[in-house]
């Protein structure tokens, strides 16, 4: 048979009845073999192939069918052994095809688990196994992909798990559509998770949406964490959050008889003598009374000493007691965050952007050291923090003797500012996102603020 294959002489001892050599030199018999060369080709790399188990089978294959195909053997498993044929090209075809056979096959039964193996370890042929597989695998993500599209449809976010595991599992979900070739678009993906958000996270879902417009998945999640621990820092910060000051509330008419018993009535204190003293009253200024007598001094006929209060506001409804320092402190640029005022307070009129006069007697402030005054007015002022950010305060009274600015802490809650003491400093937030911050100086909280729009 003529091959291009070298043919080795090899000499063969002849040895009658097996007896062993002879001297004869004739004894030698030269005999030409044709050998074929042996070349060991190695098996495919299968180390970063999972094992499989029965899930995941489209990412199982096409890792497989990569790795067969670079090594120009994933043909036979789509084809099966050629028709017997004594031709040379016949013979090197029939080589070539048991060869490729050998290694798919051992590549596939490799990569499947215990249980699979014993179930195709029986058949000899790659394309039987490939083909087995295929049927029955593809079968069962057809019905795999309904389920999965449920799964996702039907996933929400829990208030009470962390959201961190919450979004490992949404992203799981996505791993698992791609898996049943179904790729949803990346904006459709970071909407439906924005949308998945828990009910408290109500405010920051529409502000995310409106805010930053268009964002990636992967922003949407870097946004969503980093709104996660600062949630749970301002978790952490309640715990140490304190009340600084007293807020009591009265009625305006407190003279009457017919009022609660913890309202001092001065009815019952009369005038035992029609004695007037000359000269005008220092609280009120109005003469006739001396200002232990005058009824709009606080606790005047109280036996007890009185509190160190430093400020009384007093609307139409009710009066409000700061315990504060305000009439220590001499800097009416300064604007001090009281968590006892229910007013906002500012000393200067001309800061106001809008202002309204008020009468004589519709408003007063008490002062701390028993003197009262009137309020003038009230109006809106806008302050321009540090941060950049303006805090526009409405409804804010203006007295022109008190010391320093006020900003009332139950005013702000009700406009969704919140203020967090803590460690001698507050901090101003609204829907979790910061607004200002200011320090404590000599026991009051103070703004940093870094001009007054007008």
């Amino acid at each position: 048979m003529a091959s291009d294959t070298p043919t080795q002489i090899i000499s063969v001892p002849d040895t009658p009845n097996g007896k062993g050599a002879t001297n004869n030199a004739d004894s030698h018999v030269n005999m030409q073999f044709e050998v074929q060369p042996i070349h060991a080709k190695p098996f495919p790399d299968i180390s970063k192939i999972e094992v499989f188990s029965g899930a995941n089978f489209k990412r199982w294959q096409e890792r497989l069918f990569s790795t067969l195909d670079v090594h120009g053997v994933a043909d036979v498993l789509t084809q099966s052994m050629p028709a017997k044929d004594n031709s040379p090209e016949g013979i090197k075809l029939l080589q070539q095809w048991t060869h490729a056979n050998k290694v798919c096959r051992h590549t596939i039964l490799s990569t499947l688990s215990n249980e699979l193996f014993d179930v195709y370890c029986t058949k000899k042929e790659a394309k039987e196994i490939w083909s087995s597989m295929i049927a029955k695998y593809t079968a069962e993500d057809t019905v795999k992909q309904k389920f999965v599209i449920g799964n996702y449809y039907k996933w929400e976010m829990k208030e009470d798990r962390d959201i961190k595991a919450q979004i490992h599992e949404y992203q799981t979900l996505l791993e698992d559509l791609k898996s049943v070739q179904i790729e949803l678009p990346e904006p459709f993906v970071a909407g439906i998770l924005i949308e998945k958000l828990p009910e408290s996270w109500r405010d920051y879902r529409r502000d995310l949406k409106h805010d930053f417009g268009l964002m990636s998945f992967n922003d949407v999640i870097t946004h969503i964490i980093i709104e996660d621990t600062n949630r749970k820092e301002n978790v952490k910060s309640q715990a140490k959050e304190y009340t600084s000051n007293l807020v009591e509330t009265e009625d305006k008419g407190r003279y009457g008889n017919n009022h609660s018993n913890n309202k001092p009535n001065f009815n019952k204190y009369k005038q035992t003598t029609n004695f007037k003293r000359k000269g005008e009253c220092y609280v009120c200024g109005k003469p006739g009374h001396i200002a232990s007598k005058c009824r709009k001094r606080a606790f005047v006929n109280n036996k007890k000493p009185p509190k160190p209060s430093a400020n009384l506001v007093e609307g139409d409804e009710i009066i409000t007691v700061v315990v504060s320092q305000t009439c220590l402190v001499a800097d009416v640029k300064e604007w001090v965050v009281d968590s006892g005022a229910t007013r906002h307070i500012c000393q200067d009129k001309s800061v106001f952007s809008s202002y309204t006069p008020i009468g004589d007697e519709e408003e007063y402030v008490h002062l701390g050291d028993s003197r009262t005054t009137q309020v003038h007015g009230k109006g809106k002022v806008n302050i321009k923090l540090t941060s950049g950010k303006t805090l526009s305060l409405t409804d804010v009274l203006h007295v022109p003797e008190i010391r320093t600015n006020l900003i009332s802490v139950s005013l702000l809650g009700r406009a969704g500012v919140k203020a967090s003491f803590e460690s001698d400093k507050v901090v101003l937030t609204k829907n979790n996102i910061f607004i200002g911050r200011g320090y404590c100086n000599q026991g009051l909280f103070m703004l940093n603020v870094s001009e007054v729009l007008k």
